[in-house]
């Protein structure tokens, strides 16, 4: 299928970017500091996931943690945000 780039957490009042279509290149200016989760939707189960963190700001992490996270993507998450 490919890869693409769906963001499903971020700080409170930020635009989230829609979902990418598969193998698009995607080009995203954050307009508000935080920790944004994003995800690989056709692989999420597997842990493709990754963090952006704007402006070195991680107060919402925390928040961050409590996304929903399937399969491998859980302790993946764990993992990411304990390296913050």
């Amino acid at each position: 299928k490919g890869h693409n780039v769906e963001f499903v957490a971020g700080p409170d009042g930020a635009n989230l970017p829609g979902k990418s279509g598969l193998n698009k290149e995607v080009v995203v200016a954050f307009d508000k500091p935080g920790v944004y989760l994003y995800v690989c939707t056709p692989h999420k189960v597997m842990g493709m996931i990754g963090l952006v963190v704007v402006g070195g700001d991680t107060s919402n992490k925390d928040a961050v943690a409590k996304a929903k996270a399937l399969g491998k993507s859980k302790k993946k998450l764990k993992s990411l945000l304990g390296e913050l």
